[in-house]
């Protein structure tokens, strides 16, 4: 069979939360990192009677255009990229992301200027359903569990990416990273 590795962009390789904190100058609590939709409790909290649409619509495409990379994303795309090399004749890991709002061309342009070989080859998916990608021999590395959960329903291989908002928090990285690669390209 063969097997194919998908890094999910935003929380594993691209620093979403770091930056729209940034970009609204909000002060994260202890509480708030624990969960994904901290950010956005924040962000209502300093602009009070804003809501969730708001948010999302003054994410402009600048925004999207300079998420910096998380401080593991080197590591995390060598790993996959060696692994992924050593065990198939496919060149690179595909990014997968789900856009929001109005955001699917500044990711491209995200892509195209922090990974120019992955973005002339090809090997990115842009789409609001992930887990209709997901496929036996395909393998998903991602922060949210929700993501997860669809993509191994469609019959994939899901790795939940340890991060502050998921039930994996307390899980070190590269050993999940590099247990999960293992008995993904071990399992038949």
């Amino acid at each position: 069979m063969h097997k194919h590795v998908y890094l999910d962009i935003h929380g594993v390789l691209a620093d979403f939360n770091g930056h729209a904190a940034s970009w609204f100058g909000l002060q994260l609590s202890p509480e708030d990192r624990l969960v994904w939709s901290g950010i956005i409790d924040s962000y209502k909290r300093k602009y009070r009677g804003k809501q969730d649409k708001e948010f999302w619509d003054e994410l402009t495409p600048p925004f999207w255009e300079t998420i910096p990379f998380t401080l593991e994303a080197a590591f995390v795309w060598n790993t996959a990229l060696i692994t992924l090399q050593k065990r198939t004749s496919t060149r690179y890991p595909t990014l997968i992301t789900s856009p929001s709002h109005n955001s699917a061309t500044a990711i491209q342009v995200w892509i195209r200027e922090n990974l120019p070989f992955v973005f002339h080859a090809g090997e990115y998916i842009i789409t609001p359903n992930k887990g209709r990608v997901g496929a036996p021999g395909r393998l998903l590395i991602d922060d949210s569990e929700k993501n997860i959960h669809e993509w191994e329903e469609a019959g994939g291989t899901g790795l939940l990416f340890p991060r502050s908002w998921n039930r994996n928090r307390n899980l070190d990285m590269a050993e999940t990273l590099n247990d999960g690669l293992h008995k993904f390209f071990e399992e038949e």
